[in-house]
């Protein structure tokens, strides 16, 4: 027929008969659609690849020449990175990234980014970074390697790229171990489903070196409540929904954690522990940026005294703990309280912490109950009929006096007088 022809031919037949049909006019409108949508594709990846060409030249330019302090602004509309034109985060990073920029020795670390445009944007604005690095997820790390040094040749020693699926809490625990020197800036810009950024930053916060940032990006994922995908990842949150559904709720959470000691509540955690260092957390457009404590010891000096003491809290915060306690466990291990209620975890009228004796096994996991319960963690021993115990102090002592995994070593016979609260552990 002579109209489909016309529909897939870009020659003007004048001489082809017109449809004669309802049928054919919407096939061959059909048919138009499809063209038209082939056509757009192709300029599309025509223009994508002209961009990631200009690109590459803008980088090899900068990078092989003396540093020159460019603004963020204009390193991401030069590499044509959609943190400009599409999310806008320049916006944030121009204030968040200023004090590391000439910090000699800084380390990054960026979930998301496969190839040396993306790593090299962070090349081109921090002065004299020791390692810009990428975790990238299903590529040839080598070769992604390779192509960046040819875009970047004075660069190569910097640039590391790291191929893992950052949900994988084995990968990511392996990770840890073999950086031991951690990064001062985690940016994830990784899968952005909500429960692959809280895992990630539940592994990864710990390898933040000291007054160093996390930042997570794209968290608006977080609010799409009706099974969208992203990358492949239906999402399942929505405003309001709880973690990990909701990634945004629990970073939250961490404005409680920055301020626990001023309401007398010094070991309170939502990320199992791994949070106690936190120093602040900032929400943006879409972004958010978490603050590590810095190494000056004089940080923690404070408050020097509470207006809020635990008795002044006590019955909201029960129950909030208890709402947390029903989140998932995102962690390499299950969390103390999660460990303790599975033991039938009760309070008793005398204020002692008893459980039946199940799942917890090692002293680590004791001490991480004591802190997820908000009491100091003393030390452990061995009780009548071999039950392991953890003793918790609650004398408003700070000091942590167990030092070894081995209860073995510990105390024999718990002290009495000082201490009230016992939590029964596994049988040995």
């Amino acid at each position: 027929m002579c109209w489909v022809a016309l529909a897939i031919s870009s020659k003007d037949d004048s001489n082809c008969s017109q449809p004669s049909s309802d049928v054919e006019v919407s096939l061959l409108a059909l048919s138009k659609g499809r063209l038209a949508r082939a056509r757009q594709t192709q300029e599309t990846l025509a223009l994508a690849s002209q961009n990631q060409q200009a690109s590459a030249e803008y980088l090899k330019n900068a990078t092989s020449s003396p540093w020159v302090a460019r603004s963020i602004t204009d390193i991401f509309q030069e590499t044509r990175t959609d943190k400009e034109w599409l999310h806008g985060y320049n916006r944030y990073y121009d204030e968040k990234l200023r004090p590391f920029r000439e910090q000699a020795g800084v380390r990054i670390l960026e979930i998301g980014a496969d190839s040396g445009i993306s790593l090299g944007a962070w090349l081109t604005y921090f002065k004299d970074p020791a390692e810009v690095a990428g975790i990238a997820y299903g590529v040839d790390a080598e070769h992604a390697h390779n192509k960046s040094c040819e875009i970047m040749p004075d660069q190569c020693d910097r640039l590391k790229i790291i191929s893992m699926d950052q949900s994988n809490k084995a990968a990511l625990s392996d990770l840890k171990q073999h950086e031991p020197k951690g990064w001062d800036i985690i940016i994830d810009d990784g899968s952005h489903k909500p429960e692959h950024q809280l895992i990630s930053f539940q592994f990864l916060w710990e390898k933040v070196r000291p007054g160093g940032m996390y930042v997570v990006e794209d968290v608006e994922t977080s609010y799409v409540d009706n099974g969208k995908s992203i990358y492949g990842y239906e999402l399942h949150g929505g405003i309001g929904a709880s973690p990990p559904n909701n990634a945004v709720e629990k970073f939250k959470q961490l404005v409680d954690v920055v301020s626990r000691k001023h309401f007398s509540q010094e070991q309170f955690t939502v990320f199992g522990g791994v949070d106690k260092d936190v120093a602040g957390v900032y929400f943006g457009d879409g972004i958010i940026f978490v603050h590590k404590q810095p190494s000056d010891p004089e940080w923690n000096s404070y408050p020097s005294g509470n207006f809020v003491q635990k008795a002044d809290t006590y019955n909201t915060f029960e129950t909030y703990q208890a709402k947390l306690s029903t989140e998932a466990d995102l962690g390499a291990r299950r969390s103390g309280r999660d460990l303790l209620q599975k033991t039938n975890l009760r309070m008793t009228t005398n204020g002692k912490y008893c459980s039946s004796g199940e799942d917890i096994t090692t002293a680590s996991e004791c001490q991480s109950a004591a802190a997820e319960l908000g009491i100091p963690f003393q030390f452990s021993y061995y009780g009548p009929n071999d039950h392991k115990y953890c003793l918790m102090a609650n004398d408003g002592r700070k000091k942590m006096y167990f030092n070894t995994a081995d209860v073995t070593e510990a105390a024999p016979h718990p002290p009495k007088a000082k201490y009230a609260s016992i939590c029964k552990l596994a049988k040995v």
